[in-house]
């Protein structure tokens, strides 16, 4: 339908090498929906070295996201993600 997706197609380390995970090919991200013109809400988001799922927003600025999940107690933290160049 009209709502955002995201599933991992590639990984890699921190120094930008590529690694293999069982998490390719995995949908982490579902349902986002529009809210205005850089931001998306209402969806959620599966953290799988905690097999768990938490509310999402994301903004995007440029090249970059920034994904913001909360927890049942309101405690919050952010991501940032470059786009793949």
């Amino acid at each position: 339908g009209g709502a955002v997706c995201g599933t991992i197609v590639s990984a890699y380390d921190k120094s930008g090498n590529r690694i293999t995970t069982p998490n390719v090919g995995r949908q982490i991200i579902r349902d986002l929906r529009p809210v205005s013109a850089n931001a998306f809400g209402g969806g959620k988001i599966y953290v799988p070295i905690m097999r768990a799922e938490f509310p999402l927003e994301i903004t995007v600025s440029g090249d970059k996201l920034t994904l913001k999940a909360c927890n049942s107690l309101g405690i919050c933290r952010n991501q940032y993600w470059d786009r793949v160049q």
